[in-house]
């Protein structure tokens, strides 16, 4: 069974609008996708395993920055969102960009009608059950699926034994094993291929601190941000990343399956 964690984000549609909305504007939104720091270990799970011999569908594609990232690398890929004001904002500035409105939970597309299907962000604010049966649905035979979720990693696991997510917060995740996801999939006809574990810092400082969000991890412009605090920023990232202890507190797990 999944945990649960404290996160400093909801699953409403409302909640989303404002987020992004924040995070860029007319004038930077090519910047801000080209800037986003995606991890070099997503990046080569992505490249390895989704086909570029049929659709890819980015399910719950948020700003778009992966949706444009495959795109980039010669993907035939296509977005949806939930958020009509950020997809809306989206064909406005990059109008051919193949993002659209659309449910995770009720995706109109034909059966066995896509080769790849990426999740990024999505399972964690909701149960898996109703998301992987629509990708199970929509995957043709030797389909992949490639999901990123909160990882209920060691630390995690002994907090929730011990009460620590019991408190009341603003806003909570459900967290899962590598095993959990694979019985998940195993149960819809996948087979599972590979997990992996990432963004170990911000795992670290969270769950040691109490926090929701890492002040040195933060990208928010102020008059006292230096170019030395970036650097500092990814240079511990990088670190943290290369840990061969990394899957005792990092804070999303990445996992890879094949349609049977």
């Amino acid at each position: 069974m999944p945990i649960t964690i404290h996160c400093e984000r909801d699953a409403v549609s409302g909640f989303w609008e404002n987020f992004w909305k924040e995070k860029f504007d007319r004038a930077s939104l090519e910047t801000y996708y080209k800037s986003f720091r995606k991890t070099p270990r997503v990046q080569k799970i992505l490249i390895k395993y989704l086909p570029k011999d049929g659709k890819i569908l980015d399910s719950g594609c948020g700003s778009g920055i992966w949706t444009h990232w495959l795109k980039e690398k010669g993907y035939n890929v296509e977005g949806i969102d939930i958020s009509k004001n950020t997809i809306s904002f989206i064909k406005k500035n990059l109008p051919d960009l193949p993002v659209r409105t659309g449910t995770v939970f009720a995706l109109d597309y034909p059966d066995k009608s896509l080769k790849g299907y990426l999740s990024f962000g999505v399972i964690g604010y909701f149960l898996p059950d109703k998301i992987l049966n629509e990708a199970a649905r929509v995957l043709d035979k030797e389909g992949v699926v490639i999901l990123r979720v909160p990882y209920a990693n060691p630390l995690r696991k002994f907090k929730s034994r011990l009460g620590f997510y019991s408190r009341k917060r603003d806003y909570s995740q459900y967290a899962f094993t590598s095993a959990e996801l694979a019985s998940e999939l195993k149960a819809r006809g996948f087979k599972f291929i590979k997990s992996d574990f990432f963004d170990s810092l911000y795992g670290f400082y969270t769950e040691i601190s109490g926090a929701t969000t890492v002040p040195l991890l933060s990208t928010k412009k102020t008059a006292g941000k230096l170019r030395g605090e970036s650097l500092l920023r990814n240079f511990m990232k990088s670190i943290f990343e290369f840990l061969p202890i990394r899957f005792l507190f990092s804070h999303n797990l990445i996992v890879v399956a094949k349609k049977l």
